[in-house]
Protein backbone atom coordinates (compact mmCIF):
# COMPACT_ATOMS: atom_id res chain seq x y z
CA UNK A 1 0.00 0.00 0.00
CA UNK A 2 1.11 3.59 -0.57
CA UNK A 3 2.14 5.45 2.58
CA UNK A 4 -1.05 7.55 2.83
CA UNK A 5 -3.33 4.53 2.46
CA UNK A 6 -1.19 2.58 4.92
CA UNK A 7 -1.60 5.37 7.47
CA UNK A 8 -5.40 5.28 7.07
CA UNK A 9 -5.35 1.48 7.40
CA UNK A 10 -3.27 1.65 10.58
CA UNK A 11 -5.49 4.36 12.09
CA UNK A 12 -8.74 2.43 11.46
CA UNK A 13 -9.98 0.89 14.74
CA UNK A 14 -11.28 -2.67 14.93
CA UNK A 15 -14.85 -1.57 15.70
CA UNK A 16 -15.02 0.21 12.33
CA UNK A 17 -13.90 -2.95 10.56
CA UNK A 18 -16.46 -4.95 12.55
CA UNK A 19 -19.22 -2.49 11.64
CA UNK A 20 -18.19 -2.77 8.00
CA UNK A 21 -18.31 -6.58 8.12
CA UNK A 22 -21.70 -6.50 9.85
CA UNK A 23 -23.08 -4.04 7.29
CA UNK A 24 -21.89 -6.14 4.36
CA UNK A 25 -22.96 -9.62 5.53
CA UNK A 26 -26.24 -8.61 7.13
CA UNK A 27 -26.98 -6.48 4.07
CA UNK A 28 -26.32 -9.46 1.82
CA UNK A 29 -28.65 -11.65 3.88
CA UNK A 30 -31.28 -8.89 3.82
CA UNK A 31 -30.99 -8.54 0.05
CA UNK A 32 -31.39 -12.29 -0.48
CA UNK A 33 -34.42 -12.34 1.83
CA UNK A 34 -35.81 -9.33 -0.02
CA UNK A 35 -35.59 -11.25 -3.28
CA UNK A 36 -37.42 -14.10 -1.55
CA UNK A 37 -40.03 -11.57 -0.35
CA UNK A 38 -39.53 -12.39 3.33
CA UNK A 39 -40.52 -9.95 6.06
CA UNK A 40 -37.22 -10.54 7.86
CA UNK A 41 -35.50 -8.56 5.08
CA UNK A 42 -36.69 -5.24 6.47
CA UNK A 43 -35.07 -5.45 9.93
CA UNK A 44 -31.89 -6.97 8.48
CA UNK A 45 -31.51 -4.15 5.99
CA UNK A 46 -32.16 -1.64 8.77
CA UNK A 47 -29.41 -3.25 10.89
CA UNK A 48 -27.11 -3.07 7.87
CA UNK A 49 -27.87 0.64 7.42
CA UNK A 50 -27.19 1.31 11.12
CA UNK A 51 -23.90 -0.61 10.93
CA UNK A 52 -22.96 1.45 7.86
CA UNK A 53 -23.70 4.66 9.76
CA UNK A 54 -21.60 3.42 12.70
CA UNK A 55 -18.72 2.60 10.38
CA UNK A 56 -18.85 6.00 8.69
CA UNK A 57 -19.19 7.81 12.02
CA UNK A 58 -15.70 6.61 12.83
CA UNK A 59 -14.38 9.05 10.26
CA UNK A 60 -15.55 11.87 12.56
CA UNK A 61 -14.97 10.21 15.92
CA UNK A 62 -11.42 8.95 15.44
CA UNK A 63 -9.05 11.95 15.41
CA UNK A 64 -6.26 10.05 13.59
CA UNK A 65 -8.61 9.27 10.69
CA UNK A 66 -10.10 12.74 10.61
CA UNK A 67 -6.63 14.18 10.15
CA UNK A 68 -5.75 11.79 7.33
CA UNK A 69 -8.89 12.24 5.22
CA UNK A 70 -9.78 15.38 3.27
CA UNK A 71 -13.07 17.16 3.88
CA UNK A 72 -14.28 16.15 0.40
CA UNK A 73 -13.88 12.51 1.33
CA UNK A 74 -15.83 13.04 4.56
CA UNK A 75 -18.90 14.14 2.62
CA UNK A 76 -19.20 11.00 0.48
CA UNK A 77 -19.99 8.50 3.30
CA UNK A 78 -22.83 10.68 4.56
CA UNK A 79 -24.27 11.03 1.06
CA UNK A 80 -24.17 7.22 0.80
CA UNK A 81 -26.04 6.79 4.11
CA UNK A 82 -28.71 9.35 3.12
CA UNK A 83 -29.24 7.79 -0.33
CA UNK A 84 -29.48 4.27 1.18
CA UNK A 85 -31.96 5.49 3.79
CA UNK A 86 -34.12 7.16 1.14
CA UNK A 87 -34.04 4.07 -1.08
CA UNK A 88 -34.92 1.86 1.88
CA UNK A 89 -37.80 4.10 2.90
CA UNK A 90 -39.11 4.16 -0.66
CA UNK A 91 -38.80 0.41 -1.00
CA UNK A 92 -40.59 -0.46 2.21
CA UNK A 93 -43.21 2.27 1.85
CA UNK A 94 -44.26 1.45 -1.71
CA UNK A 95 -43.39 -2.23 -2.30
CA UNK A 96 -45.65 -5.00 -1.00
CA UNK A 97 -43.49 -7.74 0.53
CA UNK A 98 -46.35 -10.15 1.13
CA UNK A 99 -45.39 -13.55 -0.33
CA UNK A 100 -47.63 -14.69 -3.16
CA UNK A 101 -48.35 -18.35 -3.80
CA UNK A 102 -49.80 -18.88 -7.23
CA UNK A 103 -51.86 -21.87 -8.37
CA UNK A 104 -48.93 -23.54 -10.14
CA UNK A 105 -46.57 -23.21 -7.17
CA UNK A 106 -45.40 -26.66 -6.03
CA UNK A 107 -46.64 -26.15 -2.44
CA UNK A 108 -50.06 -25.07 -3.64
CA UNK A 109 -53.17 -27.17 -2.98
CA UNK A 110 -53.92 -26.84 -6.71
CA UNK A 111 -50.71 -28.68 -7.62
CA UNK A 112 -51.65 -31.69 -9.84
CA UNK A 113 -49.05 -33.96 -8.22
CA UNK A 114 -50.36 -33.15 -4.74
CA UNK A 115 -53.95 -33.74 -5.88
CA UNK A 116 -52.94 -37.11 -7.36
CA UNK A 117 -51.22 -38.11 -4.13
CA UNK A 118 -54.30 -37.14 -2.12
CA UNK A 119 -56.52 -39.18 -4.46
CA UNK A 120 -54.32 -42.28 -4.04
CA UNK A 121 -54.26 -41.73 -0.27
CA UNK A 122 -58.07 -41.53 -0.13
CA UNK A 123 -58.45 -44.65 -2.25
CA UNK A 124 -55.83 -46.86 -0.57
CA UNK A 125 -55.24 -45.20 2.78
CA UNK A 126 -51.95 -44.06 4.21
CA UNK A 127 -48.87 -46.18 3.76
CA UNK A 128 -47.80 -47.92 6.91
CA UNK A 129 -44.43 -49.38 7.59
CA UNK A 130 -44.38 -53.05 8.46
CA UNK A 131 -41.75 -54.36 10.77
CA UNK A 132 -40.99 -57.96 11.06
CA UNK A 133 -38.17 -60.28 11.66
CA UNK A 134 -37.06 -63.77 10.85
CA UNK A 135 -34.70 -65.83 12.92
CA UNK A 136 -32.00 -67.76 11.21
CA UNK A 137 -32.27 -65.80 7.99
CA UNK A 138 -28.95 -64.55 6.76
CA UNK A 139 -27.36 -63.72 3.48
CA UNK A 140 -25.17 -66.80 3.71
CA UNK A 141 -28.21 -69.11 3.76
CA UNK A 142 -29.32 -67.71 0.40
CA UNK A 143 -26.07 -68.70 -1.26
CA UNK A 144 -26.08 -72.30 0.02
Amino acid sequence: LPADQRAVWDATPAWMTGAYALAVWVGLAGAVLLLMRRRLAEPLLLVSLIALAVQFSGLLLVPQLRGLISSDMLLLPFVIVVVCALLGFGLFAFVDLTPEIEADFFFSTDDPQLQGSKRVERQFGRWRRLRGGCRGLSARSWFD
